[in-house]
């Protein structure tokens, strides 16, 4: 099995979004997706902060710009919500773009194969 970061956390949070896609079902916007994921993981003890501004950084160096990821969980784990019927190499991108040029860790194995989605 390969490691996972933060296993527990990364369990959780893909159980909150289980959870909210058999409740909700498909076809909602991002928004509403959000907001329920945000209400069950803080039904599950972990806080998340919605559309954060996360820092940029060249070569170590902090950068004056900044992404805005759809969510933050337990100021470890990124989520970027779609809603859309297939996941594409650009989505994917998108997210390895955030965590490469941030602070935030990927594993190994997992940043480039193998995504998980809700």
């Amino acid at each position: 099995m390969e490691d996972i970061l933060y296993k527990r956390l990364s369990d959780e949070t893909i159980g909150a979004c289980i959870e909210v896609h058999k409740l909700m079902g498909p076809n909602l916007s991002e928004k509403i997706y959000e907001a329920c994921v945000q209400k069950e993981l803080i039904n599950r003890g972990y806080h998340s902060d919605r559309q954060e501004w996360i820092d940029i950084f060249f070569k170590a160096e902090k950068l004056d710009e900044q992404y805005r990821i759809d969510m933050l969980v337990a100021n470890k784990l990124i989520l970027e919500f779609k809603t859309v019927p297939d996941i594409n190499d650009s989505h994917v991108r998108q997210l390895l773009t955030y965590l490469e040029a941030s602070i935030y860790e990927a594993c190994p194995e997992r940043s480039r194969k193998g995504w998980l989605y809700c």
